[in-house]
């Protein structure tokens, strides 16, 4: 079942501290249904967040999204 009839996300930072690495992303979508909050097919959703992954060696151990 698709939720969106369009969809796209932009990496728009990288940031690396020792064992970490830090990217700001912008997700932009477009509704394909209606849904039970109130949001109607054909509706815009823009959001901004952070993935933040942590490595040890060659692997990644964590990865936190936020907004």
């Amino acid at each position: 079942q698709t939720f969106f009839s369009e969809r796209e996300q932009t990496v728009t930072s990288w940031s690396f501290r020792q064992d970490t690495v830090i990217v700001g992303i912008r997700y932009r979508a477009v509704l394909a249904k209606d849904l039970p909050n109130g949001l109607r097919h054909g509706d815009p959703l823009q959001l901004d967040g952070v993935s933040e992954f942590v490595f040890e060696g060659d692997k990644i151990i964590r990865l936190t999204d936020r907004s």
